[in-house]
């Protein structure tokens, strides 16, 4: 009778603390962020919509960005993460839409601790102390999908990442297997990357030369013209086992923006001011900004870069 007693005394002792972490789990995650709803909300609708309202002449990225991230977020069981990389010209958007997705599957978006944004070359350039920086990369993603599998990794620029350094992520995207309890699998990657953009720019004149809609480009046929060039180029890519064992699911091209989109751009920085784009100001502005080729002046040279900062000229 008395080990009955004790059992019971036992068991309701467990109960009470299971009670009381669950508890205390759930408050704590009221007021702070934690890996799970309502700080990831994966709200897909919400990134179609965002794209299609914020983002100016990039329909291969609106119609297939929404899919493929949906399409890996609704796997309860993923075989790898989702792993994509945006390319082309500088102001195109990659980073633009890099963060419209954090604000869709995070609460926080940019801030989220959860959202990880690393700047290539202010930390992976280094070829003299490739070993460190690699270990150094290897313990930050083992503390990150440890504290969430769910955390988006974004690195800008990565054509500047050592070779040797990027080789080391492949263990993290090519069907991973769990380490020490870490699932690898439902993390996101997207690499940002200036790779394959003259080409990308190139084939885009013609097309728009011969007067081709810009909207009948597919991404079928841009994956075929741009993926040996990305991957043959020197840089981060060339002769890697990230490019060899094909890890990158998808390879999104962004491409070079004309005219109307730029004037796109000048009325949402403007609006983003709480002023009115005065069709004055906005050709104001169209005259500081540089299209190219010469001759034809077709696309912006930097695309929507720049805009703020000319637009705070006009506006003062």
């Amino acid at each position: 009778m008395i080990l009955y007693k004790h059992l019971a005394i036992i068991l309701l002792t467990l109960i009470f603390v299971y009670k009381s972490n669950a508890f205390g789990s759930y408050f704590y995650c009221k007021f702070n962020e934690c890996c799970e709803e309502p700080w990831i909300i994966n709200n897909i609708t919400n990134l179609t919509l965002s794209l299609k309202l914020n983002v100016f002449g990039q329909h291969l990225v609106q119609n297939s960005l929404p899919k493929l991230i949906k399409g890996h977020l609704n796997n309860p069981k993923p075989l790898k993460p989702l792993v994509l990389s945006f390319h082309g010209w500088t102001g195109t958007g990659k980073t633009w839409v890099s963060k419209l997705i954090t604000e869709s599957l995070y609460t926080e978006g940019l801030n989220s601790k959860f959202v990880k944004f690393i700047p290539v070359p202010h930390f992976f350039r280094d070829t003299l102390r490739t070993r460190e920086l690699a270990e150094n990369l290897h313990h930050k993603m083992m503390r990150s999908l440890e504290t969430c599998p769910h955390t988006l990794f974004i690195f800008e620029d990565i054509q500047y990442m050592n070779p040797r350094i990027l080789d080391e992520l492949v263990m993290y995207l090519n069907y991973p297997q769990p380490l020490a309890g870490i699932d690898f699998t439902k993390a996101i990657y997207i690499f940002l990357s200036n790779s394959g953009a003259t080409k990308i720019n190139d084939y885009a004149a013609e097309q728009f030369m011969g007067g081709r809609r810009r909207e009948s480009i597919s991404l079928g046929e841009m994956h075929q013209i741009i993926s040996d060039k990305i991957y043959s180029e020197d840089g981060a890519f060339k002769n890697t086992d990230f490019v060899k064992r094909q890890v990158i699911d998808a390879s999104i091209p962004f491409l070079p923006l004309e005219k109307g989109h730029i004037k796109d751009c000048i009325k949402r920085a403007i609006l983003g001011r709480g002023e009115f784009p005065y069709e004055s100001i906005i050709k104001k502005v169209l005259k500081d900004v540089r299209f190219v080729p010469e001759g034809i002046e077709r696309f912006a040279e930097v695309g929507c870069k720049r805009i703020d900062q000319i637009i705070t000229d006009y506006l003062e």
